[in-house]
């Protein structure tokens, strides 16, 4: 009888309790490390004032800052149904985020009926906006349809790092180094109408991911200056 089955099992058990203990142990050991510095706090307090939940929107590459920094919120986060996704949900329950599972090729549906229902139970949402597998920077339709389903607002989060690494992966994810500093600017909201069709859905893609860029580059720019400052 061949060990295959039962040794790829070990792996995902054993995987099952070593990546959320190392992730858990990155977080808090270099989280509480880093400073994050917000350009528009008063803003951003305003807008959660006003409105009862939010759809917050990040590039992919950063969802390790845009998370951190949305760290004491009600967040809810969709993950893959795939073996990775379940040690992510599992390092996502330590971090204090309910996760949804589901991918826009498994679980699609699902996952969107059940990001519309952490809505309605007061979870804000945040997307990878060109997740889960890219092309990088171009913003999929998932954040357009949640916000005409729900009449809520996406709010688009640019940010720059200090200090960082990048993984080799599709979007070369920004890994923060111990004492780097976040800089996070969050855009103004954007509505999509309940009545909004294909074209008009398209339209808010862009009009997303063009905040998004946009952004970015401003962030960005503001880090330049204030270290040649």
């Amino acid at each position: 009888m061949s060990l295959k089955p039962f040794i790829k099992q070990l792996r995902h058990e054993a995987l099952k309790i070593l990546v959320p203990t190392v992730g858990i142990t990155f977080f808090y050991g270099f989280g509480l490390t880093w400073r994050i510095r917000l350009l528009n706090p008063e803003q951003h307090q305003a807008w959660r004032a006003q409105y009862r939940n939010i759809i917050y929107v990040g590039w992919h590459e950063h969802v390790i800052t845009s998370a951190w920094a949305l760290r004491h919120r009600q967040i809810a986060i969709l993950v893959s149904q795939s073996r990775d996704g379940e040690y992510l949900a599992r390092l996502n329950r330590l971090l204090g985020f309910y996760s949804v599972r589901g991918s826009s090729s498994r679980g699609g549906m699902r996952g969107f009926l059940q990001l519309a229902d952490a809505l309605k139970a007061e979870h804000d949402v945040l997307f990878g906006g060109d997740g889960p597998k890219g092309p990088a920077h171009e913003c999929k339709a998932g954040p357009a349809l949640l916000a005409k389903h729900s009449g809520l607002p996406v709010v688009p989060i640019g940010g720059s790092v200090t200090r960082y690494r990048r993984l080799r992966n599709w979007d070369r994810t920004i890994i923060p180094l111990p004492f780097a500093t976040i800089t996070i600017k969050y855009g103004e909201p954007i509505f999509v109408p309940d009545t909004a069709e294909k074209e008009a859905l398209f339209a808010c893609q862009h009009q997303i991911a063009d905040a998004l860029n946009a952004l970015t580059t401003e962030v960005e720019h503001h880090l330049v200056s204030k270290n040649a400052d």
